[in-house]
């Protein structure tokens, strides 16, 4: 399981230095967006086959309050991590009512996201345990999530 987190923090780490463009539900090195940087990180690394980004509005999270695209993927391809996060690991947060961002954790305080109107980049995250969350995005943060090998389709 170690090896696949580091495989896919390494990979998000590779795309933020490309600094891949932000491109609604896009999910490879010529664009992505939040989900999009989880998928296309699965794909180059042969974990995701054939994938098909769900249909949504670019501004969804304006307007919706139910499971969305994050929600409906996610539990896809990892299972919620209950102990400690690790390099690899899937960070989710909350914007308005919904479940509206993702980030890959790549250690050091450090998280690889895809935001609106930015490359992929490293921003800082959590620090320690949740109950010392630091920096802007701790507030919004929800969950974490791990893939799992036997979800894999590889």
């Amino acid at each position: 399981m170690i090896l696949i987190n580091n495989q896919i923090a390494a990979t998000a780490e590779v795309w933020a230095d490309l600094k891949v463009p932000y491109v609604h539900r896009g999910f490879s090195r010529n664009g992505c967006d939040c989900s999009g940087l989880l998928v296309g990180v699965l794909q180059e690394l042969g974990f995701v086959r054939d994938f098909e980004m769900p249909i949504y509005p670019i501004d969804w999270l304006l307007h919706d309050s139910n499971p969305n695209h994050l929600t409906t993927i996610l539990p896809q391809y990892s299972e919620e991590v209950k102990g400690p996060i690790i390099r690899g690991d899937i960070l989710l947060f909350r914007f308005a009512k919904v479940i509206s961002h993702l980030a890959i954790f790549v250690g050091g305080n450090i998280m690889v996201h895809s935001q609106m109107g930015c490359p992929v980049s490293r921003d800082a995250c959590l620090l320690g345990p949740r109950s010392k969350r630091v920096s802007g995005w701790s507030s919004r943060f929800v969950s974490s999530w791990r893939i799992s090998l036997d979800k894999l389709t590889c």
